[in-house]
Formats: C-alpha cells, structure tokens, sequence
C-alpha cells in the first residue's frame, strides 16, 4: 500500500538481511507508554523493548503531543552540596534511595530535581565529637561544615550509637 509504513524491531543481521532499508524516526510506535516524574516536566517514552528514551520537543511533537502518565510523588532529586542522586519513590515522605549512574543511565538521565534536605533525613553530632553526621535517602555518614551550610544549617541532634 503506498504511504503505508511498517514498524518493527530489527537486530544488525535481519536489517542487512533485508537489504538496509533506510531508517527513519517514528512519531508513535504502537505500545509504547509515555510519563513524566513530578520532579521535573521533561517527557518520556518506555518502548516496548523496554528502551526508556527521554524526548525532545520534537520528538513529543511528532508523537502527535502524546498524553505523559505523571507521577507526581516520584522522581530524581540530588542535593545542591552533593553529587549524588537519589530516584524517589515517595518525595513528600522523603522515601527513596541513592542509584548509580548506570541505573540513572538506563532511565536516560532524568534532570534530578535539585534540594537542600529530603523529608524525615537527620543532621546529628555523636558525644565527644565535633563532626556532623547526615542520615538520609541518598548518603549517610560525616559531612563537611561547608554541606552542613548549603543543607541550611540544620541544628543537629545526638546521634543514636
């Protein structure tokens, strides 16, 4: 049929197989599920492959504007004195843990949004000691007093052994 288009995943050989037909980009495939993280706007799209791609305007455009699931109380966040991000399940509640970067790789590279303190995380000092201690999502151990400012300086309570 002209015009018509066929959509399907090909591997290296089955495309040299059938003569390298040329490559274009799909607006929509057939399956595919698109959402957002409450943490920030940016659209997604998980393929049926299960290959999570994060769009572009154009990209979204061509999709013909498809409707992004949201989840609102997911997402990335990572602190404004750390480097490391933390994929949230539960933002109000302060729920989630630390991912590495291959994790953040396999979801295309979120923007993590960026925050001083998680919900329900604890800034602590142990008896004796001048250290300041974080507990929280996505670190725990002794901080600088430089992260302690940025966090907002947060007063510290004792640390629990």
């Amino acid at each position: 049929m002209p015009g018509a288009t066929l959509t399907t995943q090909l591997g290296y050989a089955n495309w040299q197989r059938v003569g390298f037909p040329q490559v274009r980009a799909a607006g929509h495939i057939d399956g595919t599920e698109y959402y957002s993280w409450g943490t920030s706007p940016e659209p997604f799209a998980a393929a049926p492959d299960g290959v999570i791609h994060r769009l572009t305007f154009a990209e979204w455009e061509a999709s013909g504007f498809q409707p992004a699931e949201s989840n609102p109380n997911e997402g990335f966040q990572k602190f404004s004195w750390s480097g490391s991000i933390a994929r949230m399940d539960g933002t109000a509640a302060g729920e989630g843990c630390s991912v590495s970067f291959a994790e953040w790789q396999k979801e295309d590279f979120p923007s993590p949004q960026v925050v001083r303190r998680f919900p329900n995380d604890e800034f602590c000092m142990y008896a004796q000691s001048p250290d300041i201690y974080y507990f929280g999502p996505s670190a725990s151990g002794a901080i600088s007093y430089s992260q302690w400012r940025a966090a907002g300086s947060p007063p510290p309570t004792r640390c629990v052994s």
